[in-house]
């Protein structure tokens, strides 16, 4: 038994103990009882989703690829939302929310192309980005996910479009290469330090028991 710690950026789900729902945890820490609790966690940074609509066809029959991106997040001081995320994303990956996610947005993206004009998608990208986020908005909030931006970056067709999403494809797996690199070079770093310490302890210890021996040979 002990106490569990909880950074800002993470939500601690505690079940069990006679619980009939779980008790959320931010920022803090909490006492667990060891096999009567259970302990989870909900990612509470901020999620870059990056959402292609391929072959979407505008109001006047354009065929394009439109390209956005967005920033969501698990709200960790709405307890609404966070007991919502908890319950729909407990156990999840960060991936398999951002994969969620992904797919709401292509729906509401491909809806927004299918609602305007080729010319008026160019000329009124603010337009695009508004009804696009703000229906995407309120779909989410029912699974606990804040949309906190989007932005609508591309709009291409035919073969531009194609070397394009090569060249994301591409970006994305170097993203993901640096950041297992990451957590790699972190625990590295963490199991460093944790035999430091112990080293530390060890030349305290033996240098406590060399001063108690010198101090007998004098008495």
């Amino acid at each position: 038994m002990g106490f569990e710690s909880c950074p800002p950026n993470e939500a601690m789900v505690i079940s069990g103990a006679f619980r009939k729902t779980p008790k959320l945890v931010v920022g803090k820490s909490k006492w667990i009882w060891p096999i009567v609790n259970k302990v989870q966690r909900l990612n509470l940074s901020i999620i870059s989703v990056n959402i292609h609509s391929r072959g979407a066809r505008t109001s006047d029959g354009v065929s394009t690829d439109c390209f956005g991106t967005a920033l969501i997040k698990i709200p960790g001081k709405d307890r609404r939302m966070l007991a919502a995320a908890a319950e729909n994303f407990l156990g999840k990956t960060t991936k398999d929310i951002e994969d969620s996610v992904k797919e709401t947005m292509k729906t509401h993206q491909k809806s927004t192309i299918e609602s305007m004009t080729i010319e008026e998608i160019y000329q009124e990208r603010k337009v695009f980005e508004k009804e696009c986020f703000e229906n995407a908005f309120c779909d989410m909030l029912s699974v606990g996910i804040s949309i906190v931006s989007y932005s609508l970056l591309e709009v291409k067709d035919g073969e531009e479009s194609r070397r394009v999403e090569k060249a994301m494809i591409q970006r994305d797996s170097r993203m993901e290469l640096a950041e297992a690199t990451r957590k790699s070079t972190e625990a590295y770093l963490a199991e460093l330090s944790r035999q430091t310490e112990l080293i530390s302890q060890n030349i305290f210890q033996k240098n406590k028991e060399l001063e108690m021996r010198t101090a007998s040979i004098y008495l």
